[in-house]
């Protein structure tokens, strides 16, 4: 599974479980090969945790045999995903890498934002976890929404500027979606942008340039 086919379906998830339209929203963030998820964007939110944490899920589908592409580092990007690790960078097999907190981060993010204005009811959270559980993820989810981390947790260590600037038009999108930011809503904004460390000017060009994207979006192509 690529990177995309790992975050389309849980993104897609966390904003249907927003009470706003979404459709523009999502064909913005995964919706299509130029949409913003792309394998430049990818690698500026999650790094190459990416790649080792699906070097990681290969092994653990296929015990003792090693299902990864054999790629040269720095040579050949597979999909969308950055390079793998070297060898000897991969961690063990019988546990998620160290580097896999850049994943974890963006998930985290993910949930965060699609609970911001309120607590995810019972379907919404069912729904959640059943999406998490076809990708393979569901530890990773349930720990996410039974133990959410504040912001500053989430978005620490982070300061590399496009990262910075890439999380907070993620967060941002599904926020969004397709409609306006409601009080509780910009609060959270300020928050990440706090955490992040943007000030007014960058959060007010990011914001003017995610929506104006996001309106351009044709409705009615969201993806199951």
């Amino acid at each position: 599974m690529s990177a995309i086919g790992f975050l389309g379906p849980l993104l897609s998830s966390a904003l249907r479980s927003r009470p706003k339209r979404h459709q523009r929203a999502f064909s913005f963030l995964a919706g299509s090969s130029s949409s913003f998820l792309n394998a430049s964007n990818l690698l500026a939110l999650g790094g190459l945790g990416w790649a080792a944490y699906e070097i990681w899920r290969s092994k653990q589908s296929a015990p003792g045999a090693s299902s990864a592409p054999v790629v040269t580092p720095g040579t050949t990007v597979v999909g969308d995903l950055p390079p793998p690790l070297p060898a000897g960078a991969r961690g063990a097999t019988n546990k998620p890498p160290a580097i896999q907190t850049d994943v974890q981060r963006v998930v985290d993010l993910t949930l965060a934002a699609a609970r911001c204005d309120g607590d995810l009811g019972e379907d919404e959270y069912g729904a959640i976890l059943r999406t998490a559980r076809e990708i393979g993820a569901e530890a990773m989810v349930r720990a996410a929404l039974e133990r959410p981390k504040p912001i500053t947790e989430i978005v620490s260590g982070v300061s590399d500027r496009r990262q910075r600037e890439s999380l907070y038009v993620y967060a941002y999108s599904i926020v969004r979606a397709d409609e306006e930011v409601s009080t509780a809503e910009r609060a959270w904004l300020q928050q990440l942008a706090s955490g992040l460390g943007l000030d007014a000017a960058n959060v007010g060009r990011l914001e003017k340039e995610t929506a104006y994207r996001i309106a351009a979006m044709p409705a009615g192509t969201q993806r199951a």
